[in-house]
């Protein structure tokens, strides 16, 4: 209809300044989220309602706005000059796009084909393989359906599993990739039952639609174009599904739910060529029944009049949130993804965590030893302490009982001998006695008053003294070792904890393989 083709591009048209300004403004400052989700609401609407159209191409051009925004959001592309400049200078062509819809002068090939090239630069993907890229863009854009004619639909011939492409990746890329992607697989997997059970919420086809369209272009990326072309065309399906043109019911579920097993099988690469191969077949077979049912004129209509205040997907996704709280009967909580930036999420192999948690264990047990040895220390600091005040009495005894006595026998005996008296003299004779002794030579002086045993007296009462000071520094010590003790059993016996934390596996990250096996 060409009224409906008219009201169409006038409508994109109103779109273009809006996405420019939103590439403009996050060249500046790419951290708004506000004005990505505007761009990417804008770019996401024209690709829907270019499909309804039967415009492939538009639509798929459209797609590379769409996808280069969220890389932008998800902090895998950075929005550098060169990327702001593609970007305008696709709505560039998207204008002229629909300039030659209306005057008929559009050459489609070749437009996808600069587009698809400049976008693969963008990417740092090889060269030689562009063609190739090319030749399977416009293969796709030609098997689409078209709204003018009601021509037999062209079936997608399945891609071939190659498993040198695996081979070519390196083994970090491939390693990264699978970690990111079990997440995704196990969200479809636990999304998709909860849609089996409340077909009507528009929520979940929008949270199972975000992460397949994450693990697309992750599979693109890394260059797994089997993963990314069926993931495409789930995506395809869910974008169907949430538009109201398909119906979720048994067909539809069972689709998506053997979908997510295939790409299950082809990211863990334990299933065989030839049988991967078959189930590819079968599934682009379906696919292309599904997605050929081209609705009536009057629908489309009803579709693309209002295009204004239509939203083929509530853009919102690119906000880090979860979905709402599902309000349902059953018991189970439907966990919605969590967009995380990068750098929240660190991805290691299982081995080193198994490491850290045998180190933690050894941790704990040389705490225990070192425990044990430091309750020893003390007890033999206590004894320390208990001979230390067995000398301080020796010490003491000494001192005030025979070292004095001593002393005082010698001035006796010594003033006896001056005077000729040997019987006992009061204090001032025998000093005078002294004093007179000596009038003839030098005063006897203060230490030669002493004998050895003075000397050794005085000795080991400074050692006992030295001794009980080293006892209460060491007993202070033991004081300061335990509280040290107590912190660093603490914190060790929480990294032990929250390491086990981490290596167990949560019983509802089993859940989706366990509904896999009844499906079976």
């Amino acid at each position: 209809d060409k009224a409906i083709l008219v009201g169409f591009v006038e409508e994109v048209k109103g779109y273009l300044p809006a996405i420019t300004e939103g590439i403009k403004s996050l060249h500046k400052n790419p951290h708004q989220t506000e004005v990505m989700e505007e761009t990417h609401r804008y770019a996401h609407t024209i690709k829907g309602a270019a499909s309804m159209v039967g415009l492939a191409g538009l639509s798929h051009i459209a797609y590379y706005i769409e996808e280069t925004l969220d890389e932008i959001a998800a902090g895998q592309l950075v929005m550098n000059d060169e990327t702001a400049a593609l970007l305008g200078k696709t709505v560039t062509q998207i204008e002229g796009y629909l300039e030659g819809v209306l005057t008929g002068t559009l050459r489609e090939r070749p437009l996808l084909a600069e587009v698809t090239r400049a976008y693969r630069r963008l990417r740092g993907l090889p060269e030689e393989e562009d063609e190739a890229a090319v030749e399977e863009v416009l293969a796709e854009v030609a098997g689409a359906p078209v709204l003018a004619a009601e021509e037999e639909e062209r079936p997608i011939p399945p891609p071939m599993v190659e498993v040198a492409h695996h081979e070519e990746i390196s083994p970090e890329l491939t390693e990264a990739f699978s970690l990111e992607a079990e997440d995704h697989l196990r969200n479809i997997s636990t999304l998709l039952a909860s849609l089996d059970k409340q077909p009507e919420h528009k929520g979940l086809l929008q949270d199972i639609r975000r992460s397949v369209h994450t693990l697309k272009g992750a599979a693109g990326a890394v260059g797994l174009r089997t993963i990314a072309q069926l993931a495409h065309r789930m995506e395809d399906l869910l974008d169907q599904l949430y538009d109201g043109n398909l119906a979720v019911d048994s067909d539809t579920m069972d689709l998506l739910f053997t979908s997510a097993d295939a790409l299950e099988d082809l990211v863990g690469g334990e299933v065989e060529e030839e049988t991967m191969q078959g189930t590819l077949q079968g599934l682009y077979a379906r696919y292309s029944i599904l997605l050929g049912q081209e609705p009536s004129a009057e629908k489309l209509a009803r579709k693309v009049e209002p295009l204004g205040e239509e939203k083929i997907i509530d853009l919102a996704e690119l906000a880090p949130r979860p979905s709402e709280a599902i309000e349902s009967e059953p018991p189970e909580k439907v966990v919605a993804p969590v967009l995380r930036k990068p750098g929240e999420v660190v991805r290691v192999p299982l081995e080193r965590l198994d490491e850290l948690v045998r180190l933690a264990s050894e941790l704990a047990i040389s705490r225990t030893v070192f425990e044990q040895r430091m309750t020893d220390f003390a007890r033999e600091v206590k004894e320390l302490q208990l001979s230390a005040e067995r000398l301080r009495r020796v010490s003491s005894n000494l001192e005030t009982q025979y070292e004095v006595s001593a002393l005082g026998d010698k001035l006796v005996l010594h003033g006896a001998s001056v005077v000729g008296n040997p019987g006992p003299q009061p204090a001032t004779l025998r000093l005078g006695s002294r004093q007179a002794f000596n009038t003839h030579g030098f005063d006897e002086l203060e230490f030669d008053r002493y004998t050895e045993f003075h000397l050794l007296s005085r000795e080991l009462a400074e050692t006992t003294s030295d001794i009980r000071t080293v006892g209460n520094e060491l007993d202070a010590l033991i004081g300061d070792f335990d509280s040290i003790l107590n912190r660093q059993r603490r914190l060790s016996s929480e990294i032990q904890d929250k390491l086990m934390h981490i290596r167990m596996v949560p019983l509802a990250n089993l859940a989706t393989r366990l509904h896999r096996a009844v499906r079976v």
